[in-house]
């Protein structure tokens, strides 16, 4: 069920952090384990994105944890494409604004 979260904060979802000089993959790789051991809090929607800075020569990474209650490995992967598009898109017809339920 999908509802109106009145407590939302989008800080808790978005996370910002770097690397180390110089930002090896092994640097990389303890990053990702030790975000990915970190369980989801059950009391918050149930995704993040962290946004790595430093991952190497002019490169940047990006870490989503998305539990899989929220979407499954295709829709996360069509919804990841979307979001990193680089091309904006336009529907032909604008959609009706949907609303989320009160909880």
């Amino acid at each position: 069920m999908w509802v109106e979260d009145p407590d939302f904060e989008l800080s808790y979802h978005l996370r910002h952090t770097a690397l180390p000089h110089p930002g090896d993959a092994a640097e990389l790789r303890r990053l990702v384990g030790r975000v990915m051991a970190q369980p989801l809090d059950r009391r918050r929607p149930l995704w993040e994105m962290w946004v790595i800075e430093g991952a190497g020569a002019s490169r940047w990474g990006l870490i989503c944890k998305l539990h899989h209650c929220m979407v499954d490995g295709i829709s996360a992967g069509d919804l990841l494409a979307v979001l990193l598009d680089s091309q904006p898109r336009t529907p032909a017809s604008a959609p009706d604004r949907w609303q989320p339920r009160a909880a």
